[in-house]
C-alpha cells in the first residue's frame, strides 16, 4: 500500500512539473498573442492612412480625367466648327472661283 502511495505522490510531482511548464508556454504564448495584436493594430493604422490617401489621389485623378474630358470634348467641338468653316469657305469660293475662271 505503501508503495501505491509513493507512486501517487510521484505522480503529482510529475503533473506539478508538467502543469508549470504549461504555466509558462501559456505565459510565453499570452505574449505572443499581445504582440500579434499590437502588430495587428498598427498594421489596421497604416492600412487605414494609406486608403485615405489612395482614396484622395483616385479622386483628384477623377476630376483630372473629367476636365481632360471637358477640354477634349471642347477642342474636338472647335475643331468641327473650323472644319465646318472651312467648308463653307470652300464651298462659297468654288462658285466664285468658277465665275472667274469663266470670264477668263
Amino acid at each position: 500500500m505503501l508503495s501505491e502511495l509513493e507512486l501517487l505522490k510521484q505522480r503529482i510531482t510529475e503533473l506539478e512539473a508538467k502543469n508549470s511548464g504549461l504555466k509558462i508556454k501559456l505565459s510565453v504564448s499570452d505574449v505572443e498573442i499581445a504582440e500579434f495584436k499590437r502588430r495587428n493594430a498598427e498594421f489596421l493604422r497604416a492600412n487605414k492612412e494609406y486608403n485615405k490617401r489612395r482614396d484622395a489621389e483616385n479622386a483628384k485623378l477623377r476630376a483630372r480625367i473629367e476636365e481632360m474630358e471637358s477640354e477634349f470634348g471642347d477642342r474636338i467641338t472647335k475643331v468641327e466648327q473650323n472644319q465646318l468653316q472651312n467648308d463653307n469657305s470652300v464651298t462659297g469660293q468654288l462658285p466664285h472661283q468658277e465665275i472667274c475662271l469663266g470670264v477668263i
